[in-house]
């Protein structure tokens, strides 16, 4: 049971426009297809090349846009936008040959698709085999131009996933808040995985439903959305939530596949396929299957709810007569995975009582620290089972990415009686405190203001901006850099905000400190002025605004040098009258509002007009 995964689904996703092809040289003729993606990639999650890497992208600028050929360059574009879960999104690709088949398009989206989601350019817990299971169709069309030797080809990408933004998100909650739960301080690895297992077990049920039902209505069974949020998922669901989670807190882990249809084994669903995990914990790797340990657990078998934690191969199949657990030949006969992960994956189940570094508890001396420039070496507690504490005879550490913000990590490694065994801890490097904001010269208007603040180093990903508003901070923006324009404010009305730098960590994002609080007050709104005149007078008139009072000035030349007189009047007043003028003469008058907060005065634009007196 509880194998069938996203696959066996035949999906069409249909294209209805045509490309224009570029204008240039030459241009060659549109091509589009409209096809079904057995989504994803037919279970080679980790059948990829051992000693292969991506080579440089060769990068030309053509009609404003930026085309790279097959390369790092080009997977990475391509990963960013699946990343995004981006359902339409154009590609810029850079070729020596054409394109001129459905069958080339075909070929080409799975060659991008594939090297995109691969290991290799894995760089976090959302890429990688999380994000190879992620797809449930696409649509391409091409169009191109031939010029100098290389075809510039705009690829225009339909995509549907089995999750939208909004559901990622709703699961980087969920990772987060259960992450947060944990004090890895008190935790062997051992207890750390099980943790992980127990948590998607305990509550996801699998989703019958989604076997014979229509995949768009059941798209989320099929992912971490169904698994973590809804609380029904399929195999793929239930790997694909294992895999981002033990990502996220340091453990190598991958998803493994098998294209085995059968009604053998401890559970039976014929013609589907199924999805396992393999984990690294203390240098071996060993099999994860959640979805079988659930099926476990809710047959009423709570006494075998972990026959299928961290166990090996001979296990696994022990109990597969259907050969669910079977890898397909995709890694079977391929040298990265018999390279890279089969010599390490473990001749025994875990032994949770044998004298390895994963079976003791690590602490460190803290375990989050702000960005100082040096490098962060936090202080490391080794203590054993039965509560003897380890001394630094017994293992070595060594620290990996703690200079910059983000998430670091310390490695353990065993000596002695310990040799060969290795664990790990996580700390945290948050952004530096802000310092204070201030506004950029001329900027502020009426209804906006351009808000700017120092770069703070480390590398944080960006800034957000909160406006404190209805009685509380609230977020307005994200800026990647060190200003912001804030819009759609009110006239002359005093505003307070604030910012901090942040950093990105899978589904945890930390945080700096805030800056001072900021405040400023937008200009008061333009007064429309209004002139009549009669028997040697003038009358100005304007709308009552929201101001402190107004400014006026009177003058017989347009520069208001000559003849110049200044007056005040208060918010109330909506007139001012000018007497014992000259019949004839030419005058001018202009006016303004000001808002007065504290000590500053804040002016509106002048409105100016004249008139001849009469």
């Amino acid at each position: 049971m509880k194998r069938l995964f996203s696959y066996i689904i035949a999906l069409a996703l249909v294209l209805s426009a045509v490309c224009t092809p570029v204008m240039a040289v030459y241009a060659t003729d549109s091509v589009s297809v409209a096809y079904h993606e057995d989504a994803p990639l037919l279970g080679d999650s980790v059948a990829e090349d051992e000693d292969f890497s991506f080579p440089a992208s060769t990068a030309k600028t053509y009609g404003g846009n930026t085309y790279y050929s097959k390369g790092k360059q080009l997977y990475e574009v391509f990963k960013a936008q699946l990343e995004k879960r981006s359902t339409a999104f154009t590609v810029y690709f850079l070729s020596k040959s054409s394109y001129r088949t459905q069958l080339q398009l075909v070929d080409l989206e799975s060659e991008l698709f594939k090297n995109a989601t691969s290991d290799q350019l894995s760089t976090g817990s959302t890429d990688g085999d999380y994000l190879r299971w992620a797809k449930l169709g696409y649509g391409v069309s091409l169009s191109a131009a031939y010029r100098e030797g290389y075809y510039f080809n705009v690829l225009h990408f339909q995509y549907q996933y089995l999750e939208t933004p909004d559901e990622e998100k709703q699961v980087r909650s969920a990772i987060a808040k259960f992450i947060h739960s944990l004090d890895t301080d008190k935790l062997s690895d051992y207890e750390i995985i099980k943790a992980v297992h127990d948590y998607i077990c305990s509550g996801t049920s699998y989703c019958y439903d989604a076997i014979s039902g229509d995949i768009w209505d059941y798209a989320y069974a099929f992912s971490p959305y169904g698994a973590l949020v809804k609380g029904s998922c399929v195999c793929q669901g239930y790997a694909r939530a294992f895999y981002r989670i033990c990502e996220e807190l340091g453990y190598n882990c991958r998803v493994m596949t098998s294209r085995y249809s059968s009604s053998g084994g401890i559970f039976a669903i014929p013609n589907t396929g199924h999805a396992w995990n393999l984990v690294e914990v203390n240098g071996k790797y060993y099999f994860v299957d959640t979805t079988w340990d659930d099926e476990l657990l809710d047959r009423g078998y709570p006494d075998r709810q972990y026959t299928f934690l961290l166990v090996n191969d001979a296990t696994v199949k022990s109990l597969d007569s259907g050969k669910e657990h079977t890898p397909s030949y995709e890694y079977t006969e391929n040298d990265f995975y018999n390279k890279k992960y089969a010599p390490f994956i473990s001749a025994e189940n875990y032994d949770r009582d044998a004298a390895q570094l994963s079976n003791c508890t690590v602490s460190l001396s803290q375990n989050s620290f702000t960005y100082n420039g040096g490098k962060i070496t936090p202080g490391v507690t080794v203590t054993a089972a039965d509560g003897t504490m380890l001394s630094t005879d017994d293992y070595s550490v060594s620290y990996v990415a703690n200079t910059n913000t983000g998430i670091a990590t310390v490695n353990i490694s065993g000596k002695g009686d310990y040799a060969g065994s290795k664990t790990h801890r996580q700390f945290t490097i948050s952004p530096q405190n802000m310092g204070k904001m201030w506004l950029q010269s001329g900027s502020k208007t009426t209804s906006s203001m351009t808000l700017c603040w120092n770069a703070k180093s480390g590398k944080p990903d960006g800034y957000y901006v909160e406006q404190y508003k209805d009685g509380k901070w609230q977020w307005i923006k994200t800026a990647s850099g060190t200003s912001t324009k804030i819009s759609s404010l009110s006239p002359a009305t005093t505003y307070s905000f604030r910012v901090r730098a942040y950093k990105k960590q899978g589904s945890r994002t930390l945080y700096g400190g805030y800056g001072p609080v900021y405040q400023n007050t937008t200009l008061p709104k333009k007064p429309t002025l209004t002139l009549k005149t009669s028997k040697k007078t003038i009358t100005a008139s304007w709308k009552k605004l929201s101001a402190t009072g107004y400014e006026l000035q009177f003058a017989t030349s347009s520069d208001f040098k000559k003849g110049v007189k200044k007056y005040t009047v208060k918010a109330g007043t909506t007139s001012k009258v000018f007497k014992k003028l000259k019949k004839g003469k030419k005058y001018y008058i202009r006016i303004r509002a000001y808002k007065t907060v504290g000590k500053n005065r804040y002016y509106s634009p002048w409105s100016k007009k004249s008139v001849i007196c009469k």
